[in-house]
């Protein structure tokens, strides 16, 4: 695993160092290093004996893993996902799964320089490095095709399109997309509904009464239409399946199960699809958080000097 790592790596990131004490292999040891074991410049230096000091190393890293070439950075890390897709993959339809994942931001850069986005207050802070993710989901695993630095003037829809484009040039066509609550819009509806994409998107259930709060009740799981209203983008109406699960909540520090209705928006979803499959075939999305949650046991997300 660490030889692959190092050649996709070296391979792909744009790091170079001409130096005669210090070369991009040391570089990309040192990167691989502090990524994951969560160690300092310094420490990883000091343990791989390195004789270039951290101060060096830090000056290179701070000069080629800039902000202002988040572009060239995103295209390098596509390529290295892409590299060695099999052929098996190729010329087939897949589920396919678009999810957020956002890392807390804590820096005092304006935006346009730091990138960040706004966000539902969580850890002491509403601004967040946001990700997007494109996986296709074979035999029940994720395979990660392709990935998108969200800046702070995107739209989901823009996001969504850039992330679908990469599937013709690597053979995969689209089965069925999973999207989560992140990109439930009317916007995103339309575009879905006009692209003939076929998807399933979780809805958040928000207010105290009415909209889709009011249609919790009754039957324990049904699909019926519901009429999106939104002041700058109208009404839209689509499909929706409803159901009931429990789930885990934590009162006064115990953990607690209780049932929460949840709602997933259908586009271009067959009749026949049932709520219960609905609930069952967006299971297979959950792997994404699990690797989400691996992402964090690596020190790659700060823009502080490593």
């Amino acid at each position: 695993m660490l030889e692959i790592a190092r050649s996709r790596v070296g391979k792909f990131l744009p790091l170079k160092a001409a130096g005669y004490a210090c070369t991009t292999e040391q570089l990309v040891n040192v990167l691989l290093a502090v990524s994951v074991q969560k160690e300092t410049l310094e420490q990883v230096c000091a343990d791989l004996e390195i004789k270039v000091g951290a101060e060096t190393m830090r000056g290179y890293f701070n000069q080629q893993l800039q902000v202002e070439k988040l572009s060239a950075l995103e295209a390098a890390v596509n390529l290295a996902l892409q590299a060695n897709l099999t052929a098996d993959l190729k010329g087939q339809k897949f589920e396919l799964a678009i999810d957020f994942h956002d890392q807390s931001y804590y820096g005092k850069s304006e935006q346009s320089e730091g990138q960040w986005v706004g966000a539902e207050a969580k850890n002491g802070t509403t601004k967040v490095s946001r990700v997007a993710t494109l996986y296709v989901i074979k035999n029940g695993h994720q395979l990660t095709l392709a990935l998108k630095f969200v800046l702070p003037a995107e739209t989901a829809q823009a996001i969504v399109e850039y992330l679908l484009n990469q599937l013709p040039g690597l053979g995969i066509a689209a089965k069925c997309l999973y999207l989560d609550r992140g990109f439930a819009s009317i916007e995103m509806i339309r575009y879905l509904q006009a692209s003939g994409y076929t998807a399933i998107i979780a809805c958040p259930i928000r207010g105290k009464t009415g909209g889709l709060r009011a249609l919790g009740v009754g039957r324990k799981r049904y699909r019926t239409r519901h009429v999106f209203k939104r002041a700058k983008h109208g009404a839209e109406e689509a499909e929706r399946a409803l159901f009931k699960a429990l789930t885990t909540v934590r009162k006064k520090g115990k953990k607690v199960r209780q049932v929460k209705w949840l709602a997933y928006i259908l586009v271009n979803c067959d009749e026949s699809l049932s709520p219960h499959n609905v609930k069952a075939s967006y299971r297979q999305r959950f792997g994404i958080e699990a690797s989400y949650r691996w992402a964090q046991k690596v020190r790659g997300w700060t823009r502080v000097p490593m």
